[in-house]
């Protein structure tokens, strides 16, 4: 009986090492030409040399990143989807900036409607930050400031914003690449405020100036309606009264109350105005919630 149980052990043994010998012949059945890594399956092989040898070959077509395998440029773009998925949900309706929260879109949204959370008991001026408050009040109303720019003699609200501050004395700040002003020759720090330079100094070529009063128009039609109003024109006349008008803008106003058509509805109450600055000031008084305003800019931005 136990020669019989020795021989079985045995056996069983020898079947183990056949099957570790088999899997080993298996591993080394398909070797890799470039590494002679072994492989027990030929997809294996196939997909070693795709990823470890051969050149990116398949590229993303909204970024340009470029993968070895289709799996991995499947499973990239889906990256992309979750990305603009999450722009399209906190995305400004008015200038079209992307927020990373739903609080954030609220505090965006907020200054363009200058809607403040905080006011100055001086003088009721409007802010956003306690800090900018703060540093307001020690500068306009009390002088008292314990963080002012030796150079400039600047208050500033906090350790911080001083350090900050002190930066722009130092002359690597100073000596910082600039852009300049074709015009006029005076520099700015970036393309942005030299944009905002240009708007407001520079009339571009396709804008139309009032010979009388210098005013700057965007267009000949509007140069057309603004001499009326120096000449005492008024061309544009309404149908159903026969008042006129020196532009074709404020006759479509007029109109409107005749007929009571009012195109700018709040989808919020039901209310209807003949302007969209109408539904502005009216409206937005209503709906204090921070929800609610973000809900407002959405509808109020597609009449636009």
């Amino acid at each position: 009986m136990l020669l019989r149980y020795n021989f079985q052990v045995g056996y069983i043994s020898m079947l183990n090492q056949y099957d570790l010998l088999k899997v080993k012949i298996e591993k080394e059945e398909f070797i890799c030409d470039l590494c002679n890594k072994g492989f027990a399956k030929s997809y294996q092989l196939s997909y070693h040399v795709k990823t470890r040898h051969q050149d990116a070959a398949f590229e993303c077509s909204t970024c340009g990143k470029k993968f070895k395998t289709t799996r991995q440029l499947v499973a990239h773009t889906r990256c992309h989807a979750t990305i603009k998925k999450e722009k399209e949900l906190y995305q400004c309706e008015i200038c079209k900036k992307v927020l990373g929260s739903k609080q954030g879109l609220v505090s965006h949204t907020k200054r363009h409607l200058k809607i403040y959370d905080m006011t100055c008991e001086f003088c009721g001026k409007g802010f956003f930050c306690a800090g900018s408050l703060r540093l307001h009040v020690n500068s306009k109303h009390t002088g008292k400031s314990n963080f002012v720019c030796n150079v400039c003699s600047r208050p500033c609200y906090d350790k911080t914003a001083l350090k900050n501050h002190m930066v722009k004395h130092t002359a690597e700040y100073k000596n910082r690449s600039k852009v300049k002003c074709t015009q006029c020759g005076q520099e700015f720090l970036d393309d942005k405020y030299l944009r905002i330079h240009l708007k407001k100094k520079h009339v571009p070529d396709n804008r139309f100036v009032c010979d009388l009063c210098g005013k700057k128009l965007y267009s000949k039609s509007g140069l057309v309606d603004h001499m009326n109003v120096h000449k005492g024109l008024k061309p544009h006349k309404c149908e159903f009264c026969g008042i006129g008008f020196a532009n074709s803008t404020t006759l479509r106003l007029h109109v409107r109350r005749h007929t009571g058509h009012r195109p700018y509805k709040c989808k919020l109450c039901d209310r209807a105005f003949n302007q969209s600055h109408s539904l502005k000031l009216s409206c937005f008084k209503v709906w204090k919630n921070l929800v609610c305003h973000v809900e407002f800019v959405k509808q109020f931005s597609q009449h636009h």
